[in-house]
């Protein structure tokens, strides 16, 4: 387990009121600082922990909302949803890999349901969709 000396904490975890991913994440982080970590959790709803935020971001060039977990010290960072062991290893210092994309964007949705000649290219086109992006989880 890593535990930070007394000097001043590099691992900030962002996050914001009515985050439905921080609600998830608050419990780990409090029992990864219950085991000895030492993660800063601040709301950006406060004007400094705003500033704070902008700067790393600027600082690393990232851009991410809340969840954002973020080492201020080399901008190792988790943006968005997270497991505990995925918290766990960026607390660690590890680097996280990036979640997998798609290679392009989705088909859009046909304009009328009801037309079934759109219905059908929309299927069509998501198939091709789907199969060129089955590295995609849960498609």
């Amino acid at each position: 387990m890593s535990k930070k000396s007394k000097k001043k904490s590099t691992l900030y975890y962002f996050q914001s009121v009515g985050c439905a991913f921080c609600k998830r994440i608050d419990p780990i982080v409090e029992k990864l600082n219950s085991e000895g970590y030492d993660i800063l959790r601040l709301d950006l709803s406060e004007k400094d922990n705003q500033g704070l935020h902008r700067e790393i971001e600027n600082k690393y060039d990232l851009r991410c909302g809340t969840p954002f977990l973020v080492d201020g010290s080399n901008g190792k960072n988790i943006c968005g949803q997270a497991t505990e062991e995925m918290i766990k290893k960026w607390a660690d210092g590890e680097e996280i890999p990036k979640p997998p994309q798609p290679k392009s964007p989705a088909p859009p949705l046909p304009q009328n349901f009801d037309d079934e000649k759109s219905v059908n290219k929309f299927k069509e086109d998501y198939d091709k969709w789907a199969e060129e992006n089955k590295h995609l989880p849960n498609l």
